[in-house]
Formats: C-alpha cells, sequence, structure tokens
C-alpha cells in the first residue's frame, strides 16, 4: 500500500512538473483563458491538496497497522512458548505424582517387611515431605505462568481492538476518496488504488488539455 501511495505522489509530482513547464511557454496572449477553464483547475487543484493530505493520513493508518501486527505477532509468540512452558510444568508436575505414589506403595512394601515401623515412617515422612514440597512449588510456577498468559492475552486483545480501529480509519479514508473522486474507491484494495492512479492521472491530463 505504501509503495503504490508512493508510485502515485512521484506521478503527481512529474505532471506538477510538466504543468510549471507548460505554463512557463504559454505566449501572452494565452493567459486570457476562459473563466470555466481557471474555475477547474482550482478545483483540480484543490483535490490535489486533498488527495495529498489523505495519502498521508493514510501512510500514517498503514505504518501503525503494521507496528500493531508486528506486536501482536510478537505476543503470540511468546504465548506460546508460555503455554509449551505450562506443558512441560503439566508433565513434571505428573512424574511427580507418579513418584510419589510409587515411593507410597514402597512405604508399604517396607511396613510390611521390616519390622522397625518408626525407622521406616520416619525416613519415607520425610521423602513424602521434600516431594510434597517439590509439587506444591511446581504448582505456584504452573498458577504464575496460567496468570502471564492471562496477561498476554487481554494485551493481545487490547492490540487487536486497536487493530480494528486503525482498520475502520483506513476505511473512512477510502470513503472520503469515493466521494472527492468518484466510485471503485471504499475498499482499500490493491485495485482501489491502481483506480485511484488511474483517475488523478486522467484529471491532470484534462487540465493540460484545458490550459492548451
Amino acid at each position: 500500500l505504501q509503495d503504490q501511495l508512493r508510485l502515485l505522489r512521484k506521478d503527481l509530482e512529474k505532471k506538477d512538473g510538466l504543468i510549471q513547464e507548460l505554463s512557463t511557454m504559454r505566449y501572452a496572449g494565452e493567459s486570457l483563458y476562459d473563466p470555466m477553464g481557471g474555475v477547474e483547475r482550482n478545483a483540480l487543484e484543490n483535490s490535489r491538496r486533498e488527495l495529498s493530505q489523505l495519502q498521508t493520513r493514510v501512510e500514517s493508518l498503514t505504518h501503525e497497522l503494521r507496528e500493531c501486527t508486528i506486536k501482536l505477532s510478537g505476543k503470540d509468540e511468546r504465548i506460546n512458548e508460555l503455554r509449551h512452558e505450562v506443558e512441560s510444568l503439566k508433565k513434571e508436575h505428573d512424574i511427580l505424582n507418579k513418584s510419589n505414589n510409587q515411593f507410597k506403595i514402597r512405604i508399604r512394601e517396607l511396613e510390611q517387611n521390616v519390622g522397625s515401623y518408626e525407622s521406616v515412617t520416619n525416613k519415607s515422612s520425610v521423602t513424602i515431605t521434600a516431594l510434597q514440597n517439590d509439587i506444591k512449588e511446581k504448582q505456584e510456577q504452573l498458577l504464575e505462568l496460567q496468570s502471564r498468559i492471562r496477561t498476554h492475552m487481554e494485551e493481545r486483545e487490547s492490540s487487536e481492538r486497536k487493530t480494528e480501529g486503525l482498520n475502520k480509519k483506513l476505511h473512512e479514508l477510502f470513503a472520503q476518496l469515493n466521494v472527492i473522486l468518484g466510485p471503485d474507491y471504499g475498499v482499500p484494495t490493491p485495485m482501489a488504488l491502481e483506480n485511484l492512479k488511474t483517475k488523478v492521472i486522467i484529471k491532470i491530463s484534462l487540465a493540460d488539455y484545458v490550459k492548451k
């Protein structure tokens, strides 16, 4: 979109230069042109100024859209990373739960085979306590990651809302172009920009023809 607008601006600048060059070559009697032709030329100049202003706004909005798209992409990547971390923590949590169950089974076996119940219980309690602490730590990490994911999702939704607003402004600008330059400019598409370029070139050519 920006490249097409720049090309359109270059074409307009070339036409302006050609108009100025032809104006300097006119003989003195040619300055007495038809008043209606002067009105049309003033209308064309006004349209050109309005088009330049609208092009500047389109470029600004396009730049903001690109920045929002980049931010959204970064948020998506970060959300995916956090999801992978959550999955990894869940797997670790499952492994720890399995280990804890295995230790409980082993404790029961030791209780059956070993006569010193207190000794076995004390040793097993230490192991279970360590595992429970580890599980608690992993659960806290899991909750923290889930909170971070929610934050990133909220930021992503905010960026999406901003992008929708910018898209709406861009459509409004093209609606203004539709009013100023004629139909086929209501949607910001490459075809609409090409039609806009052709429309401006035709109007400039008509202005040159009137001057001659």
